[in-house]
């Protein structure tokens, strides 16, 4: 029995919300999961990451239980040795605390972003890393993934360079699944690709927008070619209306029948 706000909960209780906690985050990861490790690989590894929330819920239990007390800060503090540098050690748990919750280092070097807008701003940045999901049952990697409304300010010259990711069958700079696309500033960006000989026969874009695209200001270079096998090359491939209302936009793609500079 757990002592919660003003009653005890009951074993089952107790499991019932540890299970739903498990099952829920579950029921996204394993399409993803058995997707890259296969069925085998993601039962396996479904089974130890199972065993090992256990092993963990089980200790947390017995720590709650032996230090009678409710609060991770609390507990850590009873568990503790008395003596001269407990203080520091609480002190130091929280800084680590405080460090492992703040995500404010993890954006690249010149790259901002602004929940309430919408808005990623791009200050001399180089970006290369990409990001890889699942769009109408293919999959995707782009340096800039985005699933809704996004405009991109730039400021300086910033430079993405897309590659070859995993088993992404579209390969591009900048995508963007679920909204509208604009770039804004008075910037310039390149796109770059840098795919290599495992890119072969897959579809290259500079930029990719199931929704509308529009530039407003900016420069922005967008060198798509590359000469090997493809399925398609593409500068700039938009769903809804591509508007230019002020600034440049240049593109280049190797001049096959399977390239198009927008499509």
């Amino acid at each position: 029995m757990v002592k919660g706000a003003g009653r005890t909960l009951t074993v089952a209780e107790g499991a019932a919300m540890i299970s739903g906690t498990g099952i829920g985050s579950g029921v996204m990861a394993i399409p993803c999961l058995i997707k890259s490790a296969g069925v085998i690989g993601g039962l396996l590894a479904f089974a130890a990451a199972f065993a090992l929330s256990a092993v963990m819920h089980c200790l947390t239990a017995d720590m709650v239980i032996n230090s009678g007390e409710y609060e991770i800060p609390r507990i850590f503090s009873c568990l503790l040795p008395p003596g001269k540098r407990k203080r520091q050690a609480e002190l130091l748990f929280f800084v680590l605390t405080a460090l492992m919750l703040d995500d404010s280092s993890t954006a690249p070097t010149g790259v901002s972003y602004d929940k309430s807008t919408n808005t990623l701003t791009l200050e001399n940045a180089e970006l290369s890393t990409p990001y890889s999901g699942n769009v109408n049952y293919a999959m995707h990697a782009a340096v800039i993934y985005s699933t809704g409304n996004l405009t991109i300010d730039l400021v300086g010259s910033s430079t993405i360079t897309y590659s070859t990711s995993g088993e992404a069958t579209y390969l591009a700079g900048i995508v963007n699944t679920g909204g509208n696309l604009k770039f804004t500033g008075s910037g310039s960006l390149t796109i770059k690709n840098g795919i290599d000989a495992a890119g072969n026969n897959k579809r290259y874009y500079g930029i990719c927008s199931y929704g509308a695209l529009t530039v407003d200001n900016p420069t922005i270079t967008i060198d798509a070619e590359k000469t090997m096998t493809c399925a398609e090359e593409c500068g700039v491939l938009v769903a809804g209306a591509f508007a230019i209302e002020k600034g440049t936009v240049t593109i280049r793609t190797w001049n096959t029948t399977t390239s198009s500079n927008i499509w």
